[in-house]
């Protein structure tokens, strides 16, 4: 009789992390980032930064089914790079539209930038504390 397969408590949260962000046309980097975390967490993170070895024979490539997972992950870059540098760009320029008006409430201006911020973060373009703080502070008016 085979023994039950344990998995650690460790395990599980990795895992249901994985799960719960299944991969689609709109989360490419969130995915990712939760890839290489969980990997990082079972010390495979080097499959993604590393070339594998070639197979002694070629197997036929279709879709992504017979890809190594270096190239698997290069694939999906070039996939969905355009989508993230559109989401960068769109976030960018909300960010920098963005202006207070005489009156207008200092809490939620200063949260909508700090989302902005966020966002740009996520997509790997985080701003410098002091100029993330100078980009908020510049669209208050004087009052």
């Amino acid at each position: 009789m085979t023994p039950p397969i344990t998995v650690t408590h460790h395990q599980m949260n990795i895992r249901s992390i994985l799960d719960k962000e299944k991969l689609n046309h709109s989360n490419f980097l969130d995915w990712h980032r939760n890839l290489r975390i969980g990997l990082k967490q079972e010390k495979k993170d080097y499959v993604l930064e590393n070339q594998t070895p070639d197979e002694p024979y070629a197997l036929p490539k279709r879709d992504l089914e017979h890809y190594t997972t270096f190239d698997m992950i290069e694939h999906l870059k070039e996939m969905f790079g355009k989508q993230a540098r559109t989401e960068r760009f769109d976030t960018m320029r909300a960010l920098h539209a963005m202006k207070m008006e005489e009156n207008g409430n200092v809490s939620t201006h200063v949260l909508k930038m700090k989302s902005y911020m966020d966002q740009l973060e996520r997509l790997g373009f985080p701003y410098p504390q002091d100029l993330a703080t100078d980009i908020i502070l510049n669209p208050l008016p004087n009052s």
